[in-house]
């Protein structure tokens, strides 16, 4: 079987039934509650989909505008615009991937006096680095933090916090290909008591549709790789697809005010008993690839600069390895948002370079050891910036 960067790749076959059939109830929605609120400190609410909870912490933290980084998923300008704010993309640092100290001083002063600021600290990767200059400007400015997890539940930065312990508000995903997926999920921590937390409490029930797709999602995704070893995943896609059984990366809305079903709570909590023993295996596929990451660091995946990305990813699919899903491709990802999109092109030149020299190794539960050392033997060929 093909090794996909995506495609229900944390899912074996046992897996994807597990999630099938699994069943929840209101005591796995309190015990996953009281663990958020007692590892991040903060009121918590649970959500259907991480941008969900994203759009929550946004309106809880009354941002008029809203920084987030210029190298990201198409799902967090979304969640910005659907909480009502104006979204500003701030350039990224070349070796953190994450925002600019200096270009968010800069991105602050052009902002109108008086309109209350925020910034979403992203965390690219899950990849440890220094939060202190971000949190030094944003409490001089009077910006409130929102941490979004997404990449990097279990991450703790390089003065030994744990990422989601330094802000204002905490969000975290559940959703496709994250440490912790169950296909789509979220929550949220208001850690501040001054923000204002009436109304967010998620009280309505998914659509049916929705909810359909993510229980069969794993089993399809399942299949799909199955079917790529005979040629014929591209017929069975294309049919599932038709049918509405699959919905593409980063798409649909982004119900913000449904609820965490039971049963999804129940797979989080077995996910985070394990989350130390999955981390541990994650960094040793790291020093296995020879791609190194810093104390501390939880990477959900591996970022590569190569000379010719397209050239590399030819020679990794050729020996089997699928990763075309590259995060992030384009500042805001995927590219066929763009037009949707508030980015301006030119305005995060650092991002825009890193997006069309980058490729991302994904370090899911497919890929074992040996893979690894497959896979480093064709990067240590490639021509590496």
């Amino acid at each position: 079987m093909k090794i996909y960067d995506t495609l229900g790749s944390n899912y074996s076959l046992g897996d994807s039934l597990k999630h099938l059939l699994a069943r929840g109830s209101s005591s796995d929605l309190a015990e996953l509650k009281s663990h958020l609120a007692t590892t991040y400190g903060g009121e918590t609410y649970l959500y259907y989909r991480g941008r969900g909870a994203l759009s929550q912490a946004i309106e809880v933290s009354g941002a008029e505008v809203v920084f987030i980084t210029g190298y990201t998923c198409w799902a967090v300008e979304q969640a910005v615009k659907e909480s009502g704010s104006e979204v500003i993309h701030v350039d990224i640092d070349s070796l953190t991937y994450n925002i600019s100290p200096a270009a968010l001083e800069q991105a602050i002063a052009g902002v109108e006096k008086g309109k209350k600021m925020a910034i979403v600290v992203q965390s690219t990767y899950g990849i440890s680095y220094d939060i202190k200059p971000l949190e030094l400007i944003a409490r001089k400015s009077g910006l409130s933090i929102i941490e979004d997890l997404a990449h990097s539940i279990g991450m703790t930065y390089s003065d030994g916090r744990q990422a989601g312990t330094v802000g204002d508000v905490t969000m975290l995903s559940f959703g496709r290909d994250k440490i912790i997926d169950t296909v789509n999920g979220g929550a949220l921590i208001i850690r501040t008591e001054s923000l204002h937390a009436t109304g967010v409490e998620s009280i309505q029930t998914a659509p049916l549709a929705q909810r359909i797709r993510d229980r069969i999602y794993p089993i399809i995704a399942w299949k799909i790789r199955l079917l790529s070893t005979i040629g014929l995943a591209g017929i069975y896609y294309r049919v599932v697809s038709t049918l509405g059984l699959v919905g593409r990366s980063a798409g649909g809305a982004v119900m913000k005010n449904c609820g965490l079903p039971s049963y999804k709570a129940k797979l989080v909590n077995i996910q985070l008993a394990g989350l130390e023993a999955d981390k541990a295996r994650r960094l040793d596929l790291a020093a296995s690839m020879g791609l190194g990451v810093p104390a501390g660091s939880n990477p959900l995946r591996l970022p590569v600069a190569t000379a010719q990305p397209s050239e590399l990813l030819k020679r990794l699919a050729k020996a089997g390895f699928i990763f075309n899903d590259t995060w992030y491709s384009a500042p805001v990802y995927p590219a066929r948002f763009a037009s949707d999109s508030s980015y301006k092109g030119k305005s995060c030149p650092v991002s825009e370079s890193i997006a069309a020299r980058i490729i991302t190794i994904p370090l899911h539960k497919q890929l074992t050891k040996q893979y690894a050392k497959k896979i480093k033997d064709i990067l240590d060929t490639d021509a590496r910036t």
